[in-house]
C-alpha cells in the first residue's frame, strides 16, 4: 500500500515563552483514498442511508447484486461514515445452509462515541449460511449517510 508518511511536529508558544520547549510528536500516516490503493470491484452494498448513533448488525447472505452466490475466497467489507473509511476482510468458504446464520438486530440506542466496523460473526463462514457483520455508527456520523459494501480485490 502506498502512502505518504509525515512526521508533525507541534511546539507550545506557552512553553517558548516560559524557556521550556516541549515538543510534542505525532506520527500519522495520510493514504490516499482506499479504492485508488486497491482496485477493488463492488460486489454487493449492504447499507446505503442515513443512520442514528447505535449498534447495527447488517447480514450479508453471499450473494451478489445479481442475486447469485459468491465464490469461496476473501472478501472486504467497507464502511463510508463522512470522511471515514473502515475495512475489514472476510472469508467465504464453500457450501453452508441457506441463512442458517442470520442473527441480525435492531439498532441498540445509546452514547456510541466513534463510528467502527467490527469483525464479522461466523469468520470464516460458509457461502450459503451468510455471516453477520456488526458495525457502530457514533456521534462522529450520526445523521450522515453511511454506505457498507463488500468488495473483492482485481486480480492484477
Amino acid at each position: 500500500m502506498t502512502g505518504l508518511n509525515r512526521v508533525k511536529i507541534l511546539i507550545s508558544k506557552k512553553a517558548i515563552l516560559s524557556g521550556i520547549l516541549l515538543i510534542l510528536i505525532t506520527i500519522f500516516t495520510l493514504c490516499e483514498n482506499p479504492s485508488s490503493v486497491k482496485q477493488t470491484i463492488v460486489i454487493k452494498t449492504l447499507v446505503r442511508g442515513k443512520l442514528q448513533t447505535g449498534k447495527y448488525s447488517v447480514f450479508w447472505d453471499g450473494k451478489d447484486e445479481s442475486n447469485k452466490f459468491v465464490e469461496p475466497g476473501t472478501y472486504l467489507v467497507w464502511l463510508y461514515a463522512r470522511t471515514f473509511t473502515y475495512e475489514i476482510r472476510i472469508t467465504a468458504l464453500q457450501g453452508g445452509v441457506t441463512g442458517i446464520n442470520d442473527s441480525t438486530t435492531a439498532p441498540v440506542y445509546g452514547n456510541w462515541g466513534l463510528t467502527e466496523l467490527l469483525q464479522n460473526h461466523p469468520e470464516p463462514f460458509r457461502i450459503q449460511s451468510g455471516t453477520n457483520i456488526p458495525f457502530i455508527i457514533g456521534e462522529d456520523a450520526a445523521g450522515q449517510t453511511v454506505e457498507i459494501t463488500v468488495r473483492k480485490e482485481k486480480d492484477e
